[in-house]
């Protein structure tokens, strides 16, 4: 049984908006899929205008069948079914995926299943574009939400590792992935990343 991670304290959705500023110049007419989109589909709400398809992929939608919402997010909570909408070419290919806030939930190694499991799912030019909270956000983060409340303690909580450069290199390594761009903002409590196939 899954149990979601939520969303509901003051600054969740400001935190969503900061984090989407960084990605919606990508995704002009390409095929999104958000990796780790939570319940509320915040990231791809944000660039409706923009994507030429937009598909929602969590592991809390995981005891639903795979449905079309009412704003046109297709949603999944099993890659494995995606994977199969993808290969009878009932979607297509994805040209972009959104990782944002999402891989600081994930160990090491499941973060290369993921990644490795991608690979046939997007097309040779797709990118992953994703921000992650660095090791310095951890006591500011756990500060925000176990004291303050203005971050949903249930998110914090789940944060299995926050990554930096290096460890973001050691993570991809092997996956077919490699990073591409990688920056902080926040001063330096997060950080963006680009990842590209690595055969181009």
């Amino acid at each position: 049984m899954i149990i979601p991670t939520t969303q509901n304290a003051p600054l969740e959705n400001v935190l969503a908006w900061f984090r989407s500023l960084h990605v919606r110049t990508n995704l002009a007419g390409k095929n999104v899929l958000d990796f780790g989109c939570g319940a509320r589909f915040n990231a791809l709400r944000m660039v409706a205008k923009l994507a030429k398809s937009r598909t929602a992929l969590d592991l809390i939608f995981i005891e639903e069948k795979p449905f079309i919402s009412h704003d046109g997010i297709h949603v999944f909570g099993s890659i494995n079914e995606l994977a199969n909408k993808v290969r009878t070419k009932q979607l297509e290919p994805f040209d972009c995926v959104l990782a944002l806030a999402c891989f600081e939930h994930m160990e090491h190694e499941k973060y290369k299943t993921a990644l490795a499991e991608l690979l046939s799912l997007t097309t040779s030019e797709c990118v992953i574009i994703g921000t992650v909270p660095t090791p310095r956000a951890k006591p500011v983060l756990e500060f925000l939400s176990f004291q303050l409340g203005l971050i949903d303690p249930s998110q914090i909580k789940d944060h299995k590792v926050y990554y930096d450069k290096s460890a973001l290199i050691e993570a991809t390594s092997g996956t077919g992935w490699i990073i591409s761009e990688y920056s902080t903002f926040q001063f330096g409590m997060n950080s963006r990343f680009k990842l590209r196939k690595l055969s181009l």
